[in-house]
């Protein structure tokens, strides 16, 4: 028997992000996972983007947990179709079915506020009897949850199961051009959320080796502001595609691609993993949960982030809601230019350097750790617990 799974995004009607298309789309044997979408945005999201205005993030940051988690507990819905709940990066009110919780890292639990403020209630909710599992990204999400959290009594419900993707297949086509690809969100809610990607920092590295080497292009799959716009008039060999793509549109930019890069200021994203399967060699930074996906020089290039640079709170969650970040991106923009700028050349100049790096990303994704085969055989066993 087909054991129901009901995919619950933190409001009812809320759209899911893209990087649970797989578990919906391959499920575990056994289960099948469904939702329920009207597309909607929230006012929550619609205020809380990284792209406002830094002074609205930080004073957003330490006063919503409460309204949010109070909407949390009133939310109505009739859970009776479905043997268990998977929330996604929150707990649940208002049921006796047995649920498990997944989360980016620990402040996701309060929509990415201060999560000390509601910590009792979000602690009390992963204790009782029908919260069966606490499913962290990575190693460092849970570290966020031991230090965030007292988990005495639910630490043994913690498991981490990364999420992943499907492995692709690879049809590269011989060409003069050696073709940098950046993929900003792919999922709408974060369309315009460029702030924390050094965007402008691929782009002027990318100009500054485009005077020594004529056979480059940069293709950019994102949202731009003005000032990037503008930047990037300058440049012919720079190709804008700044609406949504289909699957297949996407798919065929990392085909034609030789290098990805995506240094954010961020956790992994899912076109990180994408990449990856289509065997590119990746930039990326060496934050949060990435050094656990890409080790450097052996399935892609790390930048070490700025040394005068925070990015950690006390507990291991992300500095980023803060002034003084948004201040310290702008401060170390020569620095990180100065680093990209290194990474491009050591991949073009050593042709066999992009192979090696890529086959192993390809391998990190298809059979390796990360692997979709391992993600359900470990998602499977806590589901068969969980019932």
């Amino acid at each position: 028997m087909i054991k129901k799974v009901l995919l619950k995004p933190r409001f009812r009607g809320w759209a899911i992000h893209s990087l649970y298309n797989e578990l919906v789309e391959y499920p575990p044997q056994g289960f099948t996972i469904l939702y329920e979408e009207s597309g909607g945005k929230s006012s929550f999201h619609k205020i809380d983007n990284k792209s406002s205005k830094p002074i609205f993030k930080e004073l957003f940051y330490q006063l919503k947990p409460i309204p949010y988690l109070i909407a949390q507990k009133y939310e109505k819905q009739n859970f009776s179709y479905y043997d268990i709940i998977y929330a996604s990066q929150h707990v649940i009110f208002n049921s006796n079915k047995p649920w498990l919780v997944d989360l980016e890292f620990a402040n996701a639990l309060a929509a990415y506020g201060n999560l000390s403020i509601i910590k009792n209630n979000i602690q009390n909710r992963l204790k009782e009897k029908n919260c069966k599992f606490i499913l962290p990204w990575s190693d460092w999400a849970k570290e966020t949850l031991l230090l965030s959290l007292d988990c005495k009594d639910f630490k043994d419900k913690i498991r981490v199961i990364h999420y992943t993707i499907k492995p692709k297949i690879v049809k590269k086509e011989n060409h003069d051009k050696i073709v940098l690809l950046f993929v900003g969100s792919s999922n709408p809610m974060n369309a315009y959320n460029i702030q924390f990607k050094n965007l402008k920092e691929v782009i002027l590295a990318f100009q500054k080796i485009s005077e020594k080497y004529d056979n480059l292009e940069l293709i950019i799959r994102s949202y731009l502001n003005p000032e990037l716009r503008y930047l990037i008039n300058k440049s012919k060999n720079i190709l804008l595609i700044d609406s949504f793509l289909s699957k297949k549109e996407l798919d065929d930019l990392y085909q034609i691609a030789d290098i990805f890069v995506l240094p954010s200021h961020e956790t992994c994203g899912i076109s990180l993993l994408d990449a990856m399967s289509f065997g590119l060699p990746v930039i990326s930074m060496n934050l949060y949960d990435i050094p656990e996906v890409i080790i450097n020089m052996k399935n892609g290039i790390l930048i070490d982030p700025p040394k005068d640079m925070r990015y950690y709170t006390k507990t291991k969650n992300p500095f980023d809601y803060s002034r003084k970040f948004m201040a310290e991106m702008k401060k170390n923009s020569c620095y990180m230019v100065e680093q990209l700028e290194k990474a491009y050349i050591l991949l073009i100049e050593n042709t066999s350097l992009r192979d090696k790096l890529g086959k192993e990303a390809k391998y990190t994704i298809d059979k390796g750790e990360l692997s979709l085969e391992k993600r359900n055989e470990k998602l499977r066993g806590v589901l068969d617990e969980s019932t």
